[in-house]
Order: C-alpha cells, then structure tokens, then sequence
C-alpha cells in the first residue's frame, strides 16, 4: 500500500506548478492513510487526516516554498535544469510519502490513531529521513 501510493504521488509530482504538485501529492497522501487505517482497522475520519497531515507538513507551506526554490534553482542551470527537476521532484515526493506511510503503518500497529499521533515526534522522523 505504501509503496503503491507513493509511486502514483511521485508520478504527480511532474506538475509544472508547485502548488498543483503540492495540493495532488497530499491528496494523495491522506488516500494511502485511509487505506492504512483500513487495513489496521482503525477509524479513518477525512478531515483529522488532513488536519495532521497538515500539522506535520506545515500546512504544505515547507512543501510548497522548496518545491518553488527547487524549481527556480534548476531552471537556472542551462540545458540540464529542467531534465534534473524532472528526475528529483518526484524522488523526493516518493520519499516523503513513503516515510508519512512508515510513520502511520507504525503507528497503527502500536495500537494508535489519527487522535493520538505524536506531532513532534513525527516530524523529527520526517527530519532525520
């Protein structure tokens, strides 16, 4: 499931816009965590995923705001900018979706849920990864 989601988030993550980048990848972000609380059996309530989903990622602004930086800092480079963007955004929308997938798949197996996910902690892991 998690490997699923996170290639499809990458796949999006080719859009020319930042923000359209951005607003797809969350979306899908809070689907692969509504199938991981299916699958854990835990209660999946849309909007407190996207409300801790957007506690953890800052709202997308940090998403947002390196994805825009990315992409400024890239097309700066002749010839190979826009190929080397096309190669790294989507890696990087991979990695943070699989990391949120490990995170919340831990989570539910040590018993937890969408009410009592450690903010500070996840976003110290999501730093580390």
């Amino acid at each position: 499931t998690i490997k699923k989601w996170s290639k499809i988030s990458s796949v999006c993550a080719v859009a020319p816009l930042p923000l359209l980048a951005t607003l797809t990848s969350t979306s899908i972000q809070i689907k692969m965590i509504k199938d991981l609380c299916l699958i854990y059996k835990v209660p999946f309530h849309k909007e407190l995923a996207k409300a801790t989903l957007g506690s953890i990622l800052g709202s997308g602004a940090t998403l947002l705001s390196l994805g825009f930086l990315g992409k400024e800092v890239l097309k700066g480079v002749p010839y190979l900018g826009n190929a080397l963007l096309v190669v790294t955004q989507p890696a990087a929308i991979y990695k943070l979706t699989y990391n949120l997938g490990s995170i919340f798949m831990r989570h539910f197996q040590n018993r937890g849920d969408l009410t009592n996910l450690n903010l500070n902690q996840t976003r110290a892991l999501l730093k580390k990864n």
